[in-house]
């Protein structure tokens, strides 16, 4: 297969300007970019209208959201998901791209020459094609929006180029699965003070001396000699840090309905308290790798510092709109 330098380019900044690749996982943010170029004021709302954490005492980890991907995409905005799969050909994705309709596809990162997984790592990844042109070897051109910083290097977002053997290299021989955009959403997003109001009685009780987030911790401290256990602590601190700053993100765009104190507290402690807890997973997490026993200074650090900072975010909102009331 041809490598990363002949199928994508690098992205300049002002071509995702008003984007937020850096907060998202990697179908978020190629669905994100679906949206703002189907005309989506709001583009990033359905990602970040969530403030939650849940664990009912049986998953891995606990969730940061109440809604699904497909539930919130379709009831705040104009838009709702299509999940599809097209046999294993192109066909139907062809089509589809000569009809002006940009789709999603799923694949295996292993196989995508632009990422700093290929060749290291299997996993799900998602990738937009926007177009293809038949006279050009059935050249298909697309976007992959995602971002993030791993082990082997940077991801960054950029244009894509493949042609046919491309394609076929990185879908393997699974049915082509397809994410893409019909009209039919119900766009009747909350506002930012609904949201922050609706989740701040959750956030106290998770952030009780009993609540989910103590709860949780208890049961990784109880399986810590598993290396598995700072694993996941470290991607729960890293989903959770990007989770809340994607809020913040969000919630500052609209500071008109008395939220800007319980974002202040949002940005001045919940973010940096997140932030800590993360480093010290991932301290833990290598001290583990590699063979080693692994300081749990982490989970105080949750059910301390950060449930401390949840809670006092979560008493500013519930004082903040029962005043306004």
């Amino acid at each position: 297969m041809s490598d990363g330098t002949q199928v994508a380019e690098p992205m300049d900044a002002g071509e995702f300007d008003g984007l937020n690749p850096s907060l998202l996982d990697c179908v978020e943010d190629n669905l994100q970019y679906l949206l703002a170029e189907a005309g989506e004021r709001d583009s990033l709302g359905p990602f970040a209208r969530e403030w939650s954490f849940r664990w009912a005492g049986s998953e891995a980890l606990p969730s940061l959201f109440t809604r699904t991907l497909d539930s919130r995409v379709e009831e705040d905005t104009a838009w709702r998901i299509v999940r599809g799969s097209s046999g294993d050909n192109l066909e139907a994705v062809s089509d589809r791209l000569r009809d002006g309709k940009a789709v999603v596809l799923l694949g295996d990162a292993y196989e995508m020459p632009w990422l700093p997984y290929y060749q290291r790592s299997h996993m799900e990844h998602s990738f937009v094609l926007t177009g293809v042109n038949p006279s050009e070897n059935s050249a298909y051109f697309g976007v992959d929006m995602y971002w993030n910083d791993t082990q082997w290097g940077r991801a960054r977002p950029v244009r894509l180029a493949l042609d046919q053997d491309n394609l076929i290299s990185i879908l393997g021989s699974a049915p082509v699965v397809t994410l893409a955009l019909e009209a039919g959403g119900r766009s009747q997003a909350p506002s930012v003070s609904h949201v922050l109001a609706t989740a701040a009685h959750e956030i106290l009780a998770a952030s009780a001396p009993g609540g989910a987030m103590a709860r949780w911790c208890r049961s990784q401290q109880r399986l810590w000699e598993d290396p598995a256990a700072p694993s996941r602590v470290a991607l729960l601190c890293w989903l959770a840090q990007r989770a809340r700053s994607r809020l913040v993100t969000w919630a500052s765009t609209d500071m008109s309905e008395g939220a800007d104190s319980v974002v202040q507290v949002m940005q001045e402690e919940v973010l940096p308290a997140w932030r800590r807890a993360a480093e010290l997973a991932h301290l833990a997490e290598r001290r583990a790798g590699r063979g080693r026993s692994a300081p749990g200074a982490v989970l105080d650090e949750i059910v301390g510092p950060v449930a401390a900072a949840e809670s006092r975010a979560a008493e500013r909102a519930v004082d903040t709109f029962q005043r306004s009331e």
